[in-house]
């Protein structure tokens, strides 16, 4: 290194003493200065406080909607088990039928409606049901709708006192839907 030194022009050495010189000062001076850097690192450090503790609780949200998402899946799958395969509009409406039956109502029309198709999964479809009987009657359909191993939900109802003199109760109007699926869903992760 004495060799390097010793070879250098006294031209050379002062420009390469003053850049050290300069560097020197510009570090542990200028840029070290306790007054100026001090107040400006602790901005910057609370400002990254912050910044951690907004992204911590961004984690925290994130994975406590995995969580929810988890449960969720696993709930959604329960319930497609109970959404039957090839569930035709005709079985649809020999169950609300039956249950009808059953409950000791009288069916005076029954129709099946359109069908929504979700091409890959899941289609609903619509029978419309005009019963008469009484109040008891029209619960306990209901009600035993929701037993079925076949997903029923009650869209529209309408309950009417009858009209005519010769006999009591009430006519109930529904239309109730349906699903069937198709095939499996995939989980996508």
């Amino acid at each position: 290194m004495e060799d390097k030194l010793n070879e250098l022009s006294f031209l050379n050495a002062l420009i390469f003493g003053i850049i050290i010189a300069a560097s020197y000062y510009i570090l542990f001076y200028q840029a070290t200065d306790p007054k100026t850097v001090i107040p400006a690192l602790d901005q910057n450090i609370s400002t990254l406080k912050v910044e951690i503790d907004k992204l911590d609780a961004q984690i925290k949200k994130g994975l406590e909607l995995r969580q929810e998402m988890d449960a969720m899946e696993v709930k959604a799958e329960k319930i497609y088990k109970y959404i039957p395969e090839n569930l035709s509009s005709e079985q649809a409406s020999s169950a609300v039928s039956e249950e009808a039956r059953i409950a000791g109502l009288s069916i005076q029309s029954i129709r099946t409606g359109p069908t929504w198709l979700d091409k890959e999964t899941i289609s609903e479809g619509t029978v419309s049901v005009d019963v008469l009987g009484d109040f008891s009657q029209i619960m306990i359909f209901l009600s035993e709708l929701t037993r079925k191993d076949v997903i029923f939900a009650v869209n529209k109802v309408q309950i009417k006192d009858r009209a005519s003199n010769e006999e009591n109760g009430l006519s109930l109007t529904a239309q109730i839907s349906y699903f069937r699926r198709f095939k499996k869903i995939e989980a996508k992760r």
